[in-house]
């Protein structure tokens, strides 16, 4: 959908703004990731267990390290930054190297 909307403006042209196409998009991958992670549990909820590999504070802390990324990233980069606003020609006005670019290249 987005290279889509790079070569024809597709979503532009229907929304009639850049931005509420962008939204539109962030709210259509958003809504498909929550979708995926539904399908992927009910996946994972029907394999054996093997209770050695159990370790729920070493989950608890990887999640917790992964939605600081995450959140910091969405943070710095806004809506339009974080769901392919470069598709829609909305461009940062400076390059984003702040925390959690610092840290990795991407979170």
């Amino acid at each position: 959908m987005a290279r889509t909307e790079y070569h024809t403006h597709f979503l532009t042209k229907t929304f009639r703004s850049p931005y509420y196409g962008c939204y539109f998009l962030a709210v259509t991958i958003f809504g498909l990731g929550i979708v995926r992670d539904y399908l992927f549990n009910s996946a994972l909820d029907s394999q054996p267990f093997y209770p050695t590999l159990y370790q729920p504070m070493l989950g608890y802390v990887c999640f917790g390290a992964g939605q600081v990324l995450v959140l910091t990233s969405m943070w710095a980069l806004g809506v339009t930054g974080t769901y392919l606003g470069d598709y829609f020609g909305i461009l940062m006005e400076s390059k984003v190297d702040g925390f959690p670019f610092s840290v990795t290249g991407s979170p």
